[in-house]
């Protein structure tokens, strides 16, 4: 028996309507994978709004506390919690915690470790930057103070503390 012709449209129906749903199909994977990317793109770049905002305030502190307390005013500073500087903390902040293991805090967290006198911040997952510790990624900060007590010279970073690699 020969085929009708509306038989032969519902069968070209239903074949355009298969590649329309594995053409929309991949499409939305293809919007999601870029999702994810930007996504994890605009965290690591809040994360550095955040450590510049440290470092403008971790200035303002040193310049206040070289008027009022001098040289020991401004020592007090080194391996201090940066995030106390801070109107508000960061958003993820966890607080002070004492010895923070690799696995303590969520990716895009921050905790500072009241041990170490460190600030560590687990990076995204999927997301490594140079000078991550491994396992899984962070980034790990210091109050560091240096100069000379009547040199004039003082200066205060928010320094990068890199993982030792053993040989």
């Amino acid at each position: 028996m020969a085929e009708t012709y509306s038989q032969r449209l519902t069968w070209r129906w239903k074949i355009e309507t298969a590649i329309v749903v594995v053409l929309v199909g991949v499409f939305a994977a293809l919007v999601a994978d870029r999702y994810q990317a930007y996504r994890r793109l605009a965290e690591v770049t809040r994360m550095q709004l955040d450590i510049s905002t440290m470092r403008g305030a971790l200035g303002i502190a040193l310049a206040e506390r070289s008027v009022r307390g001098g040289w020991s005013a401004m020592r007090a500073l080194n391996g201090s919690n940066p995030v106390r500087l801070l109107l508000n903390p960061p958003a993820g902040y966890r607080g002070r915690l004492a010895h923070i293991s690799p696995t303590m805090l969520a990716p895009d967290q921050w905790g500072f470790d009241t041990s170490r006198g460190v600030l560590v911040y687990r990076l995204p997952s999927g997301v490594t930057l140079a000078g991550s510790w491994p396992n899984p990624p962070r980034q790990v900060f210091r109050i560091m103070v240096s100069g000379s007590p009547s040199g004039g010279d003082a200066r205060a970073e928010l320094i990068l503390v890199r993982p030792h690699i053993e040989h």
